[in-house]
């Protein structure tokens, strides 16, 4: 593979991050501000989600396991295991990316929420209570960092390109399913799970960028 086709999947990686960046930060000052078309949005948004969710019981209860396998317990097994498989492949590099992107994107997430203190969702009929504030979510960005994360990693392991396209997308979809699920609690505001998902998705471009790809795509020309 050229120089060029290198630089430019590096390019990929960081522009990807820098993006979800991008979009982490602009949600985050509107949520500071605030602004009141995004408020509407999300409580529209959210009001239609809390009443689906009082008619479908079994939606609350799938939600609570999610929401127990977002938390520290289960994520850090999930990511130590992956790890562990990455290491014995000796996919030194690819193992270093996974740990730190499970470790800073949730962590990050869960440390600026005073900087924005947006408060969560109060319904009469609560299905869930969480006491930190709002923006970002921190299970969302678990879903992201780690459970789509390690299905990518697992996939990649694969001999099988279809099989391990599989393990990706399913691991990317339960990663996403985290995230939806705090909507289906009521604990999160839409943008907050947004929010979530960008500063994940700007830790797995940047950091891929500088560890993985450079070495995943070098290849004599």
């Amino acid at each position: 593979m050229s120089s060029d086709q290198r630089l430019v999947t590096r390019r990929g990686g960081y522009v990807g991050g820098l993006v979800a960046a991008g979009v982490f930060v602009v949600l985050g000052l509107l949520v500071r501000v605030p602004w009141a078309p995004l408020q509407e949005l999300d409580q529209r948004i959210d009001s239609a989600i809390h009443g689906w969710a009082l008619d479908n019981p079994w939606a609350v209860h799938v939600s609570l396991w999610l929401e127990a396998a977002g938390r520290f317990r289960w994520s850090f097994v999930v990511a130590a295991l992956t790890t562990v498989l990455l290491l014995v492949a000796r996919r030194w590099w690819q193992a270093l990316d996974l740990v730190l992107l499970a470790a800073l994107a949730p962590l990050v997430a869960n440390l600026l929420k005073p900087v924005f203190a947006r408060p969560r969702p109060v319904w009469e009929q609560a299905l869930g209570f969480e006491e930190s504030y709002a923006y970002p979510s921190g299970h969302a960005a678990t879903g992201i960092a780690v459970y789509a994360a390690c299905g990518v990693a697992i996939g990649s392991l694969l001999g099988n390109r279809n099989l391990g396209a599989a393990v990706a997308l399913l691991g990317i979809a339960f990663g996403v399913t985290i995230g939806l699920s705090r909507l289906v609690l009521g604990v999160h505001w839409p943008s907050d799970v947004v929010g979530g998902w960008a500063l994940a998705l700007a830790f797995a471009g940047i950091l891929s960028a500088l560890l993985v790809l450079p070495r995943s795509t070098a290849r004599p020309g």
